[in-house]
This record gives C-alpha cells, sequence and structure tokens, in this order.
C-alpha cells in the first residue's frame, strides 16, 4: 500500500468514528431531555402534598385550623395548615369558629389551592425553549422561496 490509500483509510475511520461520536452525543441529548421532562412533569405534579383534613378556613383564606374542638368550634393551635405562597384555600362550607382566632367556614386541604400560575411561568419557558431548541438543532429550518 502507498501512502495515499493508507492516509485514506484513516481519514475514513476517523469520519467513521466523528459519525459515532456525533451519533452518540445525539442520543445522549436526547435521553437527558427526556430525564429532565419526566423529572418536571413527576416535581409538577407530585409536589402538591395530600393531607385529608378537614377544619375551618380564616377568612383571609390562607390558614385552614385541623384541631377539632367540638361542634363547629376548632382550636388555634396545634394543627394549623398554611396555603403554599399566593394561594388560598376554598370554602366548601358554612361557618364556623376558631377559638381564640374568630370566625371562618369549612373547608379541607384535599380541594384545590387557587394560586397564581405566574409563579411557574419561567419554569414553563425553559422547558418550551429547552424542547425547541433540540427540535429545531436536529431538524434544520429549510426555508422555500420559490
Amino acid at each position: 500500500m502507498d501512502g495515499s490509500s493508507i492516509s485514506n483509510i484513516n481519514i475514513f475511520n476517523l469520519n467513521i468514528v466523528r459519525i459515532f461520536i456525533n451519533h452518540l452525543l445525539t442520543v445522549f441529548k436526547q435521553i437527558i431531555m427526556l430525564k429532565f421532562s419526566f423529572i418536571f412533569f413527576a416535581v409538577f405534579f407530585f409536589s402538591i402534598s395530600v393531607k385529608a383534613t378537614v377544619g375551618c378556613i380564616i377568612t383571609s383564606r390562607s390558614t385552614i385550623y385541623t384541631n377539632f374542638r367540638n361542634g363547629t368550634t376548632y382550636n388555634a393551635s396545634p394543627g394549623a395548615v398554611t396555603a403554599g405562597p399566593g394561594c388560598l384555600f376554598i370554602f366548601t362550607g358554612g361557618a364556623c369558629t376558631i377559638r381564640n382566632t374568630g370566625t371562618g367556614f369549612f373547608g379541607d386541604t384535599v380541594n384545590p389551592q387557587e394560586c397564581p400560575i405566574d409563579d411557574y411561568i419561567w419554569v414553563m419557558m425553559i422547558l418550551s425553549g429547552g424542547i425547541g431548541y433540540f427540535v429545531l438543532r436536529k431538524n434544520a429550518l429549510k426555508l422555500n422561496f420559490a
């Protein structure tokens, strides 16, 4: 074999190695994106702690008192559950009394809380942008001006 055929074989082998590495990187990026998506949705859906308790919600709707006393009266402590940041509990029943605090309305911690979605916009934008980045990077944008 002469020198040019050996260098052609080496270039061919290098191209095969380069293609193989590019393919592995693409697969690796897709796996990372799938893991990221799964982790995001798992955290998003399972981050709400379920506490199946009934209690009396104060009129500001930020705290529910779950320590039952008697009739429609609840003790102020212990057993106060505070709503998440920016969220409010939803009233589900009539009036009740919270000892040493005042009046409120029946509710439970199972019903959804009213929460502003604006707190999670940045997470959704990063997820959407990340997916868009990998999709556009994998499939080059083809424009036809004919």
